[in-house]
């Protein structure tokens, strides 16, 4: 299905990119991708370890997060603006009004979505709104935890790299020349951007039965919002999010970024640990090794570690103290460092792992 998209000079004039994945959106995409996954010879260790230690909620977890109407709901997903935290995606998805869970599961239902799942929290928000997010909002954590958090060193590499290189294509040849190589399923041919979706879902899921009951092609207009290009891990398709004519949002285009897998991996049959994150802790052991890309700022540090910006500056000073970070102020930025012992200490560890037997399977929950 091609989504055309009609650009103004005031939205090329408004186009951003993001160095890093939403962490909300890639939960979604990384749970819908996981009955594909696991029979891929790649990926299949990330998905079995996923469930693992998701452990005997696995299944209500995963039923919750791929349901349809979790799958196609762009509550929780607002003000893409800038890059977020996880946190930060947690409490914008606390303060959706209980009156737009229940527009939104309507909207859903008259589309022909099954929202049977998620009814009872809608029903639950209007006498406990607390109680029915934080149903959701356990299952997102759970699963972060088990399938994202472990792996987002990794997932900030690829996504900054792939900004890097999609800024030096805006820098060299103009905003009209990232556009036209952002990505395979992405063409530009002025004043209209083209979008090929589809692809990369588990046979009959909900994106393609609403998919076969639309036209082959749409086309909106922007509107002078600008898009915000997000990169995207967990699947191989871009995605979109047009937002609606009252909403003053830019249009949202995940893309896929390029990603050796094997960096997500473990042996099959056993479970990697860190001795670092054993010394210190693993938030800890992640700071050291995303400052051994380079110097941060705290706002950097808890986007890459995808923690609140009070969490990453509790970390950076504990690490400070310890002589393994060094900090310096810059007007109202502090820079960390990461100091000559802390990568004497990181380069120690690097190549230390234990192997753990795992040996579980997993049934995965039908649509």
């Amino acid at each position: 299905m091609d989504v055309g998209i009609l650009l103004n000079r005031d939205d090329l004039a408004r186009v951003r990119l993001h160095s890093l994945p939403d962490p909300f959106h890639e939960i979604t995409l990384a749970v819908h991708r996981m009955p594909l996954a696991a029979a891929d010879p790649t990926l299949g260790g990330w998905a079995r370890r996923t469930a693992m230690s998701l452990g005997p909620a696995g299944r209500e977890v995963l039923g919750l997060l791929n349901s349809s109407f979790v799958q196609t709901s762009p509550l929780g997903r607002r003000d893409q603006k800038t890059p977020r935290t996880f946190e930060e995606g947690i409490e914008d998805f606390q303060s959706v009004p209980p009156v737009q869970w229940s527009r939104e599961i309507d909207d859903m239902a008259e589309l022909g979505v099954r929202v049977d799942v998620v009814r009872s929290l809608a029903n639950g928000l209007i006498g406990s709104q607390r109680e029915a997010v934080a149903h959701l909002e356990s299952a997102m954590r759970a699963f972060s935890r088990a399938a994202i958090a472990p792996h987002w060193p990794h997932i900030a590499v690829y996504a900054a790299a792939s900004c890097d290189a999609a800024a030096t294509v805006m820098a060299k040849g103009g905003v009209e020349a990232l556009l036209g190589h952002l990505h395979p399923s992405i063409t530009w041919q002025a004043p209209v951007l083209t979008v090929s979706i589809g692809g990369g879902c588990p046979p009959g899921c909900v994106h393609q039965r609403l998919q076969s009951a639309l036209p082959r092609r749409i086309t909106w207009i922007a509107g002078g919002r600008g898009i915000v290009f997000v990169p995207s891990i967990f699947f191989p398709t871009p995605t979109l999010r047009v937002p609606g004519p009252e909403e003053d949002e830019p249009v949202v285009i995940t893309y896929p970024v390029v990603t050796d897998w094997h960096a997500f991996g473990a042996p099959e049959g056993a479970a990697v640990r860190n001795p670092l994150a054993d010394l210190m802790g693993s938030t800890r052991a992640l700071v050291l090794e995303t400052l051994s890309d380079g110097p941060q700022t705290t706002s950097g540090l808890a986007r890459r570690l995808n923690v609140s910006v009070a969490s990453a500056s509790e970390h950076a000073s504990v690490l400070r103290a310890t002589k393994l970070v060094s900090s310096v102020r810059e007007g109202n930025r502090v820079i960390h460092h990461l100091s000559a012992l802390g990568r004497a200490l990181l380069t120690s560890t690097a190549q230390s792992t234990f192997a753990a037997p795992s040996g579980s399977t997993w049934d995965w929950p039908r649509h």
